[in-house]
């Protein structure tokens, strides 16, 4: 093999790698392209996840604030001072007693103050005539 052959067959091979590098090189370019594409519906999905899911998580909050709230109720036994307690809540939260549907279903993550007075006069109908323990 002449001088001449031997340097065009490794030119020909360093071309080989250089242009199998720019592919690769390509190629990570479009996979990252295609990942962060990916990332971005991913993140998509789950917020609106999150935004569906809102009722359910919310309902099983107010569940466990209302069993709270009764446990309260029977750990006291005493309805008048939990109606005051919760009517008092009316003027230093930020809370609406009585929301709307919408906001109840989808923001509110307590029983509303209504709920909560109600809860209260129930126990004392219910369980305020019994001996205490």
């Amino acid at each position: 093999m002449t001088t001449a052959a031997a340097t065009a067959a490794v030119l020909r091979r360093r071309q080989r790698v250089r242009s199998s590098g720019a592919a690769s090189g390509a190629s990570l370019l479009t996979l990252a392209t295609l990942a962060s594409g990916l990332l971005t519906y991913a993140f998509l999905v789950l917020a609106v996840l999150g935004l569906l899911t809102a009722p359910l998580q919310n309902v099983v909050s107010r569940r466990y604030e209302a069993e709270a709230d009764w446990r309260a109720l029977r750990a006291t036994r005493d309805p008048a001072s939990a109606t005051k307690l919760f009517q008092s809540f009316e003027t230093t939260s930020l809370e609406q007693p009585n929301p709307s549907s919408w906001d109840y279903l989808w923001l509110e993550n307590h029983p509303t103050l209504m709920q909560r007075i109600a809860m209260a006069q129930a126990w004392r109908t219910r369980d305020g005539s019994r001996p205490s323990r």
